[in-house]
């Protein structure tokens, strides 16, 4: 039976540690980044006007459908050569290219979650006198966070998967 040598894991602890702050760094950054973007998109994909609803699919259609390892050696390798040469961080491609692969699917989610409130509740909401925002704030936020919370913890622990993988 093998035993696990723990000697090596002691005598790389400080390599060991400073991955750990690293990846935690990343993971916090691209979930704030991801979740504000996200939560924006899915507002503009409600919109009214045609062309910024329109924008708002395209790009969300756009960035769901592709791989993330590809957008991450295209920022990081070919976004540079496109903008004359300049060099960009690791870290600053690995939080700008993961926060828009969060950013499309927290857009879906809260989407989802905001037009699966029952229409019920929003016209006996208005019905009752209640404004758009106050039946926004009092009736479809509450519905809408209570049915978005255990996917969008899904898409956060996906997203953290990508850093131990």
């Amino acid at each position: 039976m093998y035993h696990w040598d723990f000697r090596c894991v002691w005598t790389y602890r400080d390599a060991l540690w400073s991955a750990l702050l690293v990846t935690v760094e990343l993971n916090l950054l691209v979930i704030v980044i991801g979740s504000l973007l996200g939560l924006v998109l899915a507002l503009v994909r409600r919109s009214h006007l045609r062309t910024l609803r329109w924008t708002a699919v395209i790009y969300i259609d756009l960035f769901r459908t592709l791989p993330v390892l590809v957008l991450l050696i295209w920022f990081f390798f070919c976004v540079p050569v496109l903008l004359g040469g300049i060099g960009l961080s690791p870290m600053f491609c690995a939080v700008t290219v993961l926060s828009l692969n969060l950013s499309v699917f927290t857009a879906e989610i809260v989407r989802a979650g905001i037009e699966g409130v029952p229409a019920l509740h929003v016209e006996s909401a208005q019905g009752c006198g209640l404004s758009r925002t106050k039946t926004f704030r009092y009736v479809i936020l509450p519905i809408a966070v209570r049915d978005m919370v255990p996917p969008l913890v899904g898409q956060y622990i996906n997203s953290i998967k990508w850093f131990t993988d």
